[in-house]
């Protein structure tokens, strides 16, 4: 296959107020890293060209996002992919309202 479309999350990101304030130690760290549960990582670690797309909102106007995969070393049609989506749909220009 030429790309392949994943998951960037298994939910929204949280609010700024529901945040868990600073980070204050590498335990800390690593148990954020381990529970958020990112599908971006794997892709990351292998060094397969990736990049994330908007692809809608949830109901309370979080943003959420989709990640396309690439060949390595064939960044060019992943970027293509990515421009081909965003001409095609209007997310990259949505705004949810500001509370």
């Amino acid at each position: 296959y030429d790309l392949l479309l994943c998951p960037t999350a298994h939910q929204a990101a949280p609010t700024i107020a529901a945040g868990r304030g600073a980070v204050t130690s590498r335990a800390e760290v690593a148990g954020r890293f381990f529970t958020r549960r990112s599908y971006v990582t794997p892709a990351a670690l292998a060094g397969t060209p990736a990049l994330a797309l908007p692809c809608g909102f949830t109901r309370d106007g979080l943003p959420l996002s989709f990640q396309l995969l690439g060949r390595a070393f064939d960044e060019a049609t992943l970027l293509r992919a990515a421009r081909a989506y965003e001409q095609g749909t209007d997310w990259s220009r949505r705004r949810p309202p500001l509370a």
